[in-house]
């Protein structure tokens, strides 16, 4: 298994950021019928790239002209191949509402409408460069194709894997003896679960540091996943210090889970395992008035899901929860 020092030596030191000029803002750009090729200049100077970004126009108005001249569109789409480097097209054209739902637009790109252009991070000049040819590109993103493709990292998926169907399973509570009523849980299961954590540890960190550097999650998700791993951690230590000093019988049958004083370490590791680890939920920044997804959830969405659930319909019941999280200063909400 690839280890996390590994994997930090593939992540830019400077985080890669597009930066968008609305063209709406002009008046003279809102007057255009059409857009031209001189209006999808981007600005990819050598002074941006060093700062970890491009400017690229963009059309943010979706006033429909009537005669049948539409919208007008002038957008871009961003593939993200990992550890600093992107596959960008832009696109010009024309957009119209969708038979299938008016709230949402549909795109009618022009045949001499689309651009495509490439980023990729250069770890020996620290800088990002700017790339039209895709050979040269790929030529060097051939490391990190290497690094995707090797037996270590796909040992790591798997070992994550395993973690995730063993835990988020009915069986794990039965062999830890752990939920939310427990007659039988003794302290010894309690250190068995901790132990088991404890072994996964270095992996899952790992394991989320793989889904950030290829783009699979944010920095600001995978910030929110690592401090939760470490809020676990602590809860653990404390958990463990505390049976190992009040009950040195482990076959000893917890019965202070719900003491103010002598269960408080154990009900704070079992309250955040069930809470924050063990079901789907939201971290939220009360600043930015964003969401970010959780271990399991992230898992999950990767997942068929069981239910109907649209992207649209996940994003509406998103945005409800948030709202509501927002309003009452909540840092962190269940998705239900």
């Amino acid at each position: 298994m690839i280890d996390f020092e590994t994997l930090m030596q593939y992540k830019p030191k400077i985080p890669f950021r597009i930066v968008e000029k609305d063209l709406s803002q002009w008046e003279e750009m809102r007057r255009k019928t059409y857009f031209s090729e001189e209006d999808m200049r981007i600005d990819h100077s050598n002074d941006r790239l060093k700062k970890g970004e491009i400017e690229i126009p963009v059309y943010k108005d979706n006033t429909i002209r009537p005669l049948n001249f539409k919208g007008k569109l002038l957008s871009y789409d961003v593939e993200n191949y990992g550890c600093g480097f992107y596959k960008i097209t832009q696109k010009r054209g024309i957009v119209k509402p969708n038979p299938n739902d008016h709230r949402y637009p549909k795109e009618e790109v022009k045949r001499d409408g689309i651009y495509t252009f490439y980023i990729g991070y250069s770890r020996e000049e620290e800088t990002y460069k700017f790339f039209e040819s895709e050979k040269t590109f790929f030529e060097l993103y051939k490391p990190v194709e290497e690094l995707k493709m090797s037996e270590e990292v796909q040992e790591l998926i798997n070992d994550f894997i395993d973690f995730a169907q063993w835990f988020w399973s009915p069986r794990f509570k039965v062999e830890y003896n752990f939920g939310s009523v427990i007659a039988d849980q003794t302290y010894g299961d309690y250190l068995r679960l901790i132990e088991y954590l404890e072994e996964n540890m270095e992996m899952l960190r790992s394991y989320h540091l793989l889904l950030n550097i290829f783009g699979d999650i944010d920095d600001k998700t995978y910030e929110y996943i690592l401090n939760s791993l470490e809020t676990l951690e602590l809860h653990m230590q404390n958990a463990k210090t505390h049976i190992l000093t009040h009950f040195p019988d482990p076959s000893e049958k917890v019965n202070h889970l719900n003491d103010p004083e002598r269960g408080k370490p154990l009900s704070q590791l079992h309250q955040y395992i069930e809470l924050r680890i063990a079901q789907r939920g939201y971290f939220v920044d009360l600043n930015e008035k964003k969401a970010y997804p959780n271990m399991w959830e992230v898992f999950y969405s990767q997942q068929f899901s069981k239910e109907f659930e649209s992207d649209s319909s996940k994003q509406e019941r998103l945005s409800e929860l948030l709202k509501k999280a927002i309003e009452n200063h909540q840092t962190y909400f269940p998705y239900k």
